[in-house]
């Protein structure tokens, strides 16, 4: 059975809890990516005892490899025809792996070698990044199937951007504090010990 798609024209509202529920997805993602630029460099350096230089290198590539994953993403989404839309299935099925890469990428084993701990977190990271530019371009994208009303796009805007501010103020506040509580140093991060390549 063909589910026709919701019409959406110029006097589309969207009302307070659906703003909210949009604000959410901001919250989501830079919990995933402000940990990740926050923190990322300090976990490498210190806890993987990764070089600093081959960090900086590796930060430097993930940046040539974003500017290629992004184009390719939108365009694959625009082109996406399902039951949900365009862009919702990208948010839907990729969320989970993220969390999952999320994890893998603050963790390493101080018993590799520091070429296995290296391509250890240049892989999880690269997975990590295109993983994060499949949820948040899709997710960018929505508010143009949502409305063509341009106040609610700027609230919805607006929306969005308080829940981004929410998540990096809960972020700086309590990752360096859950670190410490939980035996500081490479112990706080409590999962480097068991992986096994």
């Amino acid at each position: 059975m063909s589910t026709k798609p919701v019409t959406v024209d110029e006097y589309t509202k969207l009302n307070v809890p659906r703003k909210i529920g949009y604000a959410c997805g901001d919250f989501a993602c830079n919990m995933s990516w402000s940990l990740v630029s926050s923190y990322l460099v300090l976990f490498l350096t210190d806890i993987a005892l990764i070089n600093a230089a081959t960090v900086s290198l590796l930060i430097f590539i993930s940046k040539f490899w974003d500017a290629i994953n992004d184009p390719v993403v939108g365009s694959l989404a625009d082109h996406t025809k399902s039951k949900w839309g365009r862009y919702r299935p990208w948010v839907m099925f990729s969320f989970a792996p993220m969390l999952i890469f999320n994890v893998l990428t603050f963790t390493t084993n101080p018993e590799w070698s520091e070429t296995a701990r290296t391509w250890w977190g240049l892989g999880m990271y690269f997975i990590l990044v295109l993983l994060y530019t499949m949820v948040n371009v899709t997710y960018s994208a929505m508010p143009a199937t949502m409305t063509r009303d341009t106040e609610t796009r700027s609230s919805l805007s607006s929306y969005r951007m308080t829940g981004a501010f929410l998540a990096m103020t809960v972020l700086s506040f309590a990752t360096l504090r859950i670190v410490e509580a939980t035996g500081g140093g490479a112990a706080g991060y409590g999962n480097y010990r068991r992986v096994r390549l």
